[in-house]
């Protein structure tokens, strides 16, 4: 999947899914000022869900400059009644942040300073929380 800059200008950033969510939903957040509703709602997700069971997630991040470092923003949004743990654990290399879904407006979590590998970048999800683990909104900030 090919990603736009902050200007709408298509960029030669890539994502792909190498180890995909199980799904995806619908339930997060509509009052994030930050994020369109849209991105504040969704999200993928990993988990148990109707049987299958995925505990992680990988998305290969190509076509980034080898001479850069990089910020990643992760958010997520899940808003539930049962106030189960939601916590995802996303990593890069040695580094990795955690992020609670759960009735989450406005948080995020960042990873910076990531060099890519001859234009990549590997971002491990992982689900820490007892129900599912999420991903909605990824931002990729060069530095």
């Amino acid at each position: 999947m090919m990603l736009r800059d902050s200007l709408d200008n298509q960029s030669t950033v890539s994502v792909t899914l190498s180890d995909g969510f199980i799904s995806t939903n619908v339930s997060g957040t509509n009052r994030n000022p930050a994020l369109p509703t849209t991105a504040s709602q969704d999200s993928f997700f990993i988990g148990n869900f109707n049987g299958t069971i995925d505990d992680t997630a990988q998305l290969k991040i190509a076509g980034l400059n080898n001479t850069k470092k990089y910020t990643f923003t992760f958010y997520a949004s899940r808003m539930a009644s049962d106030g189960a743990d939601r916590t995802t654990k996303y990593a890069i290399n040695d580094q990795s942040v955690s992020l609670n879904a759960t009735d989450n407006i406005t948080e995020t979590v960042q990873i910076k300073n990531a060099s890519p590998v001859n234009g990549v970048v590997i971002i491990d999800v992982r689900r820490l929380g007892t129900l599912y683990g999420y991903l909605g909104v990824l931002q990729i900030q060069e530095q």
